[in-house]
């Protein structure tokens, strides 16, 4: 876990910047009709945020549905979906913000399983798998409350959503093209305010957990899947911080 002072986050992560009203020194009398002319300084609010972020996260393919164990304070907690990872916790001791965290992945697959024109034969897009058919979904996952773990396979959101009702979901999709008009690279998602974390509140920091969830097609009836040791999904992510309310009403 790393602890990141978000002095320097500030100046990028800012959403508006205001002009302090307060800030005169005295007043000025006018008896005579003319023109006033004020130099008036508006510049962003020196803000900073003490978070403790998780300093890596890593997901596992699972084709052959092997218990992975997420949480390493209960051993209980394990999943035998095709994809998953341990629960990632975002914590905000800052007194005065709120924390919104936007998210932006680029994802890529390696594997030796090639089409005619030597691209990838499968890809990772949507939020469902077809069994016979090679291919993969995954989701990063912002929930408030530290999710249910069951050896049940999680399901995917439908579609990429920023927080709601205390959650969020980023759809990775290694089919995107690049896109030169916005300058965003092949296999690019990215999603606004995927989560929120609250500010520290009398000794009672604010949390929310991150978790990768995803799904690998298995086989159909004559028509088998084979998942080889080289099949990996590259996702590159990025977390932006963003100072936020206090709290959300």
């Amino acid at each position: 876990m790393k602890k990141i002072l978000a002095g320097v986050l500030a100046a990028a992560s800012m959403l508006a910047v205001s002009a302090t009203a307060f800030a005169t020194t005295s007043d000025k009398t006018v008896t005579k009709a003319g023109e006033l002319t004020y130099d008036v300084a508006v510049t962003a609010p020196k803000i900073v945020l003490n978070l403790v972020m998780p300093a890596k996260m890593t997901a596992a393919l699972n084709p052959y549905g092997a218990e992975i164990k997420i949480d390493a304070t209960d051993a209980s907690k394990v999943v035998t979906n095709g994809i998953a990872s341990t629960m990632y916790t975002v914590t905000n001791k800052t007194e005065d913000y709120g924390v919104y965290i936007d998210a932006t992945a680029v994802t890529t697959i390696t594997t030796s399983d090639k089409d005619a024109s030597g691209k990838p034969a499968w890809s990772v897009k949507g939020n469902t798998v077809t069994a016979g058919t090679k291919g993969a979904a995954l989701a990063l996952m912002a929930s408030k409350a530290a999710p249910t773990i069951t050896s049940k396979a999680i399901t995917l959101p439908t579609t990429t959503a920023s927080w709601a009702s205390n959650a969020g979901a980023l759809l990775m999709d290694s089919t995107v093209a690049a896109d030169t008009t916005n300058k965003t690279p092949a296999g690019y998602t990215t999603v606004k305010k995927l989560a929120y974390v609250a500010a520290s509140d009398s000794g009672t920091d604010g949390t929310c957990y991150l978790t990768f969830v995803g799904l690998l097609a298995g086989e159909d009836t004559n028509k088998p899947v084979e998942w080889k040791e080289d099949d990996a999904i590259n996702v590159n992510l990025v977390l932006k911080v963003s100072a936020g309310p206090k709290t959300l009403t």
